[in-house]
C-alpha cells in the first residue's frame, strides 16, 4: 500500500494526471479540449489516490491506473482506442524516463540521498516539481516537431 497525502495530492497528482492526458492528446494528434484534460487529470488524480490506497502488491498500482488511463482517455477525451493505448503507454513511460532522470540527477549531481525524495513529505513533494516541468517541456517538443513535420509533409 502506497500512501499518498493530500499535499501530494494536489501538488504533484493532480498535474501529472493533467499532464498525462495533455500528452495523449499531442501524441494521437488531436486537438486540445481545455475542460475535458482538466476533468480527467482530476479524475485520474483521484482514482491514483484510490488505487494507491489499496492493500496491493508495489507495481500493480502501475497496472491498475495505465487501465484506468486508457479508459478515461477514450470515454471521456472521445480519443479512439486504437490511438489511445499506445500513446498512453508512451507517455507513461515518458513519466517514468523522466521521473528517473529527477532522481538521477538528485542522487548523483545533487547527491541528495534517494530516500529524501520519497519521503512523501512536502519537501520530498517539491523535488518531482523539476520533473513535471521537465515532461511539460518534452510534450511541448514533441508538438513542435509533429507539426513542423505536419507543415513539411504538406508543402
Amino acid at each position: 500500500m502506497l500512501h499518498m497525502p493530500w499535499s501530494i495530492f494536489f501538488i504533484r497528482a493532480v498535474p501529472e494526471e493533467i499532464l498525462l492526458i495533455f500528452a495523449n492528446y499531442v501524441i494521437v494528434g488531436k486537438k486540445i479540449d481545455q475542460k475535458r484534460m482538466i476533468v480527467s487529470g482530476i479524475i485520474l488524480a483521484i482514482s491514483s489516490f484510490v488505487i494507491r490506497s489499496l492493500p496491493i502488491h508495489f507495481g500493480v498500482h502501475t497496472v491498475l491506473m495505465l487501465m484506468v488511463y486508457i479508459f478515461v482517455t477514450v470515454k471521456i477525451n472521445k480519443i479512439d482506442m486504437i490511438k489511445t493505448i499506445p500513446a498512453c503507454i508512451i507517455a507513461t513511460i515518458l513519466f517514468c524516463i523522466c521521473d528517473w532522470l529527477m532522481v538521477f540527477a538528485y542522487t548523483n549531481i545533487f547527491h541528495i540521498p534517494f530516500e529524501n525524495t520519497l519521503k512523501g513529505t512536502i519537501k520530498s513533494t517539491l523535488y518531482t516539481i523539476p520533473s513535471l516541468i521537465l515532461i511539460f517541456l518534452t510534450i511541448i517538443m514533441i508538438d513542435y516537431f509533429k507539426k513542423r513535420r505536419n507543415e513539411k509533409i504538406n508543402v
